[in-house]
């Protein structure tokens, strides 16, 4: 005979593990992850925003403090980012390998990304941005309000866009 009274119990036990395990399971996976976790999931973030050409995405990584050493600021980042999207109909991005560093804050981080990057310009020829020996970059970001965001790009070498060489 089946008892009632005990799979309710376990069916209450279960019920209140699955909440336990929800409530608490984000915030183990945070302290796991750790910085680190985070900066790479922001960089990947980034990735899949420029590969959908997802402008309100981009402009919301930018932060307000953006400079690099061409004197571009945010304003400037964000119009050659759009501009990139009206040229190129579709953009590839592949990381080969990403070396984060973090200050002792843990407020900055610096990433050396090697990688490539092409994008198919609208007549449909393929155009290598970032590739072999020029593959490489550097990102500073700054974790502002709780949220990691780009402070600077660096090259190595010079980048080639729209035909053009910059940043």
């Amino acid at each position: 005979m089946i008892n009632l009274k005990e799979n309710y119990k376990i069916y209450i036990w279960t019920i209140v593990a699955a909440l336990a395990l929800s409530i608490f399971l984000p915030i183990v996976k945070g302290i796991l992850e750790g910085e680190k976790g985070r900066v790479q999931k922001f960089v990947l973030q980034g990735k899949r925003a420029l590969e959908k050409q997802d402008i309100l995405a981009c402009i919301g990584m930018i932060s307000d403090d953006y400079k690099d050493k061409y004197a571009n600021d945010k304003q400037t980042l964000i119009y050659l980012t759009r501009e990139t999207f009206r040229y190129y109909q579709e953009l590839f991005i592949q990381i080969d390998k990403m070396d984060i560093k973090l200050e002792q804050d843990k407020l900055n981080a610096s990433i050396e990304i090697e990688g490539i990057i092409f994008g198919l310009n609208k007549g449909g020829q393929k155009e290598f941005i970032l590739e072999k020996e020029q593959g490489k970059l550097m990102l500073k970001l700054i974790k502002q309000d709780k949220r990691w965001q780009l402070l600077e790009i660096k090259d190595f070498k010079p980048i080639t866009l729209m035909g053009q060489g910059i940043i």
